[in-house]
């Protein structure tokens, strides 16, 4: 007997599952009723009502909303889901398995659970109902306790096992759970204390003395008191100061010399890197802490003494706060960086292919021009395929070395980033690529997911630098400024002031030192940096001015362009700055550039300027980059710098110019179905965001700032503009809309675009047209529209002639030759496609058009297909196939592998379609193509059931019927009725497939046959016809 599961998980977001499938209620009060039975067990009608409805409705309406309640819970589940043991007793059916959390919790035992089991019932209430809230509370309250009170036996009992760690992460649940518990600090402080993370634990002292005092008029107790004590002497007799490393020459060994405070914590970062290097058990770290805590110094102190050599790679790359909305910039720095490496060593096999990727990901890279992008705009790929492609490169480079890859400010990484960095750890579990993280802790909630989540799979152990207490505070000011804290008064001050960031320790003594007092300090550190710059000269001011435009930094020959100074006086300015410890040189994989030595000093530089200072000054930079652009594919890297700099200055129209030039260029090769490989990114997440989303970062907060600035700039534009980044930004948008079937508001956007470049007077404008066309065609391709398709092509090439280059032209032979197809003209349509392959196979330039050679091959198999010649069919899809299936384009591949499948099983070979569909399959779900997604599904589906699968065979019809109303193409929808009359015809005699489909399938045979010639009216396709055909005369057979 088949004995349905419940699963009722109420600790945390409450969530439903009935045979591990979530059930979703319409409204709360059923919910609230079904969650009440769960851990009650049962309940009268009446207290029910009560206790739902009672507080706010009269008795009558109550129990009206009770009957309602208990019927939408019968209607969710099935019909007797709720039982009455007694009269008007309501309780869950005895007969279903229940699985309740809360129950595991309650359960006698010591267990505890490896993770805080979540607040009962977070963030569910019933408005107005006090009633049903207050039983919430009370059973929130005792589950509280319940867990708590089991916490603290484990964290007794993981201290006499000496499980230091488990007992640590216990003690830190325990005082999240309740701030005013001595015992979570007291065991916390003792393993610190056992550490020698005086600071830490002294810290946590701090902060419950404070509580204590402040929240209920206490002290801590006596206990807690000597622990504290004891401390305090062993720390002093351990404090030591950061001395100069010796060099160790051959030994991949990191610095080791002791850092102030952060000793325990460096050692951890040594030993597991050390670990790693040498073939051991290691996991990626994340550094968690505020600005100047001392991410950078522990990162500095590693990076610097690593040695690496032979197998051993380390790579570092910072994230910016002005680039956190630039897909994968900190990656495009650690490709940079690989390829520089590579040049100093012999290749293999790997360099080679990852110069090659490399290319292909950030094409700016690639050593040989290409011609700038030509859009082929029939398409609809996503852009995840950049993502593996990423993922695979680093993976396939680290294979049999040692990677350490050193990512700072990560709460500044862009979603992309992010991503990448899971899927890279979750892929090579740490065996080869070991990550070292410098994060805030404030972040993004994408970094904070992506953090708790490794940390959960065991990939990821993050390492809390946490502010220095007042003995840490006032011992450090004393290493720095030996005799000049002893005062009481003064030490107090000085922690009130830095509040024990190290950054403002050490600034804060600096000022003291050359000031002789602290009254002038300010608790934001203003002062402390004003005392450091005030007394520069107007030059060295001027030059530091200029630099803190640059959040990234900025080169020598820059600096000396924009300041307009002799080379040598430049120089000693620079010397001057970095001596002052104001500024420092970095080295990138573009040469040298210099930067602020703190995110501090920039911002408070920056701060000081005027707005109209900064205006000018920001225009300058602006300008002189936007010189320095080529018209190639490399100028992509430029355009966030102008977009930065040309929004500071308020020039609105060049920063909205830019902005669009960066986000096209971005979607370009994501955007298009058989694009022209040339220059320009290949980047991943991008394409899941759309214009309308309410995320307002990334992409998509570009897209909806775009959109503001053309509608608030509209009648300031003059022709140029029209018709060059205007006509990009409504390509781009008809090209997106197309793209997700939205044809009409695409379709819009396209027409603004034709609009913008007619008549025709330049070259440009003949460029945009063609540009339009190709996304009409999109749209009556989708739709199978042939006879507008074929008026568009012929006026297309009638525009073409005599202004393009021959590949161009074969472009549009294809096109034709799809045209031709649709119409039945099926030998015009071969001579069409073979003339594009001749063009493409001949060209100089065919690497840059692989997939419209691919297309065309693909295209000459469906003729081929259409007049039954399925063997010669194969052997062009064969063809297409292989043109593509090396450069990582899932869309095109996807279309391929179906069309052969088609043929597969058209002809009967199950096996060969079976190969062929699945590998389709398998590319459609990479992507978000819609285009030939129904087919594929389609054509699986009845696979299935030629094979017996049925239960398969429901599910890919059920996601083909989907795809296909989505998209809205009649001939799609036309083969899924002629497969559904097939089937409706096998069901007659088949009852295991019956079974099945009889839930789904509930027409007869004739139904589905006058679907599909309805649909397949104006299609041209003797496939389906001669599919239909058969079916009729079955069904006159068997009548």
């Amino acid at each position: 007997m088949h004995v349905d599961k419940l699963t009722g998980l109420l600790l945390g977001p409450p969530r439903i599952l009935l045979n591990d499938e979530v059930v979703n209620l319409p409204f709360k009060q059923a919910e609230a009723l079904l969650y009440y039975l769960l851990v009650e067990h049962e309940v009268s009608r009446s207290k029910a009502a009560d206790l739902i409805w009672g507080s706010h409705l009269d008795e009558r309406k109550a129990k009206s909303n009770m009957r309602n309640a208990i019927y939408v819970l019968r209607r969710a589940f099935f019909p007797d889901f709720l039982v009455e043991p007694q009269k008007n007793i309501l309780r869950i059916n005895p007969r279903i398995a229940i699985s309740l959390d809360v129950e595991q919790l309650k359960a006698p035992g010591d267990s505890v659970p490896d993770s805080d089991p979540g607040e009962f019932l977070q963030e569910f209430y019933l408005k107005e109902n006090e009633y049903f809230n207050e039983w919430i509370q009370s059973t929130r309250q005792e589950l509280k306790q319940i867990y708590m009170e089991r916490l603290k036996q484990a964290v007794e009992s993981s201290f006499r096992q000496k499980n230091w760690s488990a007992c640590e992460d216990q003690a830190k649940r325990l005082v999240a759970l309740d701030e005013y518990d001595e015992d979570g600090y007291y065991y916390l402080m003792e393993i610190y204390r056992m550490r020698g993370e005086y600071h830490k634990g002294l810290s946590l002292y701090e902060r419950l003395r404070t509580l204590l005092a402040e929240d209920l008029f206490q002290f801590p107790g006596e206990k807690i008191a000597r622990l504290t004590e004891q401390m305090k002497r062993e720390r002093k007799q351990t404090i030591q100061v950061s001395v100069q490393p010796a060099a160790r020459p051959g030994v991949a060994e990191p610095d080791k010399t002791p850092i102030f405070g952060r000793s325990a914590e460096q050692k951890a970062l040594v030993e597991n890197v050390l670990h790693f290097v040498n073939g051991g058990v290691a996991v990626s770290q994340a550094v968690i802490g505020e600005a100047g805590i001392g991410k950078t110094t522990l990162l500095d102190h590693l990076c610097k003494g690593l040695q690496t050599g032979g197998n051993v790679f380390l790579f570092r790359a910072s994230c910016y706060h002005a680039e956190e909305s630039f897909a994968l910039k900190p990656w495009q720095t650690i490709f940079e960086a690989i390829l520089s490496a590579m040049k100093k060593r012999p290749m293999d096999s790997r360099d080679t292919y990852f110069r090659f990727m490399a290319g292909q990901v950030f094409p700016h890279l690639a050593e040989a021009q290409a011609e700038p992008i030509d859009q082929d705009l029939i398409s609809v790929q996503a852009y995840d395929g950049s993502e593996r492609a990423i993922t695979h490169t680093v993976l396939r480079f680290a294979k049999d070395r040692k990677v350490v890859l050193c990512l700072d400010d990560l709460q500044w990484a862009d979603p992309v980033t992010v991503s990448l960095i899971q899927d890279i750890l979750t892929a090579n579990q740490n065996r080869n690529i070991l990550f070292v993280l410098g994060c805030r802790g404030t972040h993004p909630a994408y970094v904070a997911r992506f953090l708790e989540d490794m940390r959960l799979a065991r990939f990821l152990r993050e390492i809390a630098l946490e502010r220095f207490g007042f003995e840490d505070t006032v011992a450090l000011a004393d290493l720095l400024l030996p005799r000049q804290f002893e005062s009481s008064e003064l030490r107090k001050q000085l922690y009130y002031e830095t509040e024990g960031n190290p950054f403002f320790i050490i600034e804060t003594v600096n000022n003291f030192k050359y000031n002789g007092a602290l009254a002038d300090i300010t608790q934001n550190m203003r002062d402390t940096i004003r005392q450091r710059t005030m007394l520069l000269s107007p030059d060295e001011r001027t030059i530091l001015d200029l630099l803190s435009l640059f959040f990234d930094g900025a080169s020598f020959e820059l600096l000396q362009e924009l300041s307009r100074k002799p080379e040598y006086e430049l120089m000693d300015i620079l010397d001057t700055l970095m001596d002052k410890q104001l500024i420092c040189e970095k080295s990138t994989p573009e040469g040298v550039c210099f930067q602020f030595t703190h995110q501090k000093i920039l911002e408070y530089v920056y701060s000081e300027l005027s707005m109209t200072k900064r205006r000018v000054f920001h225009e300058r930079v602006a300008v002189c980059l936007e010189q320095k652009l080529t018209g190639t594919g490399r100028d992509f890297p430029v355009y966030h710098r102008l977009m930065y700099h040309f929004e500071r200055a308020k020039n609105q129209k060049k920063y909205l110019k830019y902005c669009i030039k960066y986000v096209y260029t971005l979607l370009n090769r994501a955007h298009e179905y058989y694009p022209v490989v040339s220059e320009g990114p290949w980047l991943g997440a991008a394409s899941r965001l759309s214009p309308d989303s309410e995320d307002n970062s990334g992409i998509s907060g570009l897209l909806q700032r775009i959109e503001e600035l053309v509608k608030a700039n509209e009648g300031s534009f003059d022709q140029q503009d029209r018709q060059d980044y205007l006509s990009d930004y409504y390509h781009m948008m008809g090209r997106y809309y197309i793209r997700v079937a939205d044809y009409d508001r695409g379709l819009a956007y396209i027409q603004k675009l034709v609009e913008f470049n007619q008549p025709i007077d330049s070259e440009q404008c003949r460029k945009n047209l063609i540009k339009a066309s190709r996304q009409k065609i999109c749209v009556y391709m989708n739709r199978y529209e042939p006879e507008p398709m074929r008026e568009l092509v012929q006026s297309s090439i009638q525009l073409l002639t005599g202004h393009s280059k021959p590949e161009e032209m074969a472009i549009w032979n294809r096109l034709h030759g799809m045209s031709d197809i649709m119409t039945g003209d099926l030998a015009d349509s071969q001579q069409q496609f073979i003339q594009a392959i001749d063009i493409f196979e001949h060209s100089m330039e065919k690497e840059q058009y692989r997939y419209n050679l691919a297309a065309s091959y693909a295209g000459l198999g469906e003729a081929k297909r259409m007049q039954g010649d399925y063997e010669g069919a194969l052997s062009c899809y064969e063809e297409a196939i292989a043109n593509c299936k090396d450069y990582r384009l899932s869309g095109s591949a996807a279309t391929f592998y179906t069309y052969a499948g088609q043929a597969a099983v058209d002809s009967g070979d199950l096996d060969q379609a079976e190969e062929y569909l699945s590998k389709a399959v398998e590319c459609f779900n990479k992507i978000e193509l819609l285009w030939e997604r129904g087919i594929a599904f389609s054509y699986f589906g009845r696979l299935h059931v030629l094979k017996g699968r049925y239960q398969e065979a429901l599910t890919s019809l059920i996601i083909a019927k989907r795809c296909s109303e989505q998209l809205g193409s009649r001939y799609e929808l036309g083969v899924l009725n002629r497969i559904f009359a097939q089937i409706a015809l096998e069901m007659e005699e088949n009852p295991e497939l019956q079974a099945v489909f009889s839930q789904y399938i509930t027409c007869p045979p004739e139904t589905y046959v006058e679907r599909a010639r309805d649909l397949l009216a104006p299609v041209y396709s003797p496939v389906d016809e001669a599919y239909l055909h058969q079916v009729e005369q079955q069904i006159q057979t068997r009548g």
